[in-house]
């Protein structure tokens, strides 16, 4: 007797008695199929590429959470290591971490062309979009930062870099 997934096969016990037992049918690879209406394999492997990022981003985020005697070199070589995951995540160019200090924001993670010049630099808590999502603790998206009124085009304007867009969001702990 035979299911679809599963085979069913009797064994004798003792004379004259017998016991079913379900033996799992043999697993086949696992294939990427297309499975969703409307989507190609490339769109479901880039989902499944999206996903992996994501994972790594929490492992970066649980390590860092849970480092309890962190130094400084330690703590910026993990925000150096998420903001890298972020930027594979969002397929940004350039990117940066900014942390409170004081009255200041510091860049103490930073990618992209001539971004080390930006380790260790400040700004006020009160300029520019950085300065708005840390003080409203809200996510920030502007598409055209030249007609962006939040927008401080110092920094951009100094490393010679042509900001589009922002995209930036508070890391909080709790």
């Amino acid at each position: 007797m035979a299911t679809k997934k599963n085979k069913v096969v009797s064994k004798s016990l003792k004379a004259g008695t017998k016991s079913r037992r379900i033996v799992p049918a043999p697993k086949k690879p696992a294939v990427l199929k297309k499975t969703v209406p409307g989507k190609d394999n490339t769109a479901l492997r880039a989902e499944l590429s999206a996903l992996k990022k994501m994972v790594l981003l929490q492992k970066v985020k649980q390590e860092l959470l849970t480092s309890k005697n962190i130094g400084s070199v330690e703590l910026d070589t993990l925000l150096s290591n998420y903001l890298t995951v972020i930027l594979k995540l969002t397929n940004t160019s350039a990117g940066s971490i900014l942390m409170h200090d004081g009255e200041s924001l510091v860049f103490r993670a930073s990618a992209g062309p001539g971004s080390q010049k930006l380790i260790g630099r400040q700004l006020s808590t009160e300029e520019g979009i950085a300065g708005w999502v840390f003080k409203t603790g809200k996510t920030y998206l502007s598409s055209d930062v030249a007609r962006d009124t939040k927008w401080s085009s110092k920094i951009s304007a100094e490393m010679r870099f042509p900001t589009r867009n922002i995209l930036a969001s508070p890391l909080t702990t709790s």
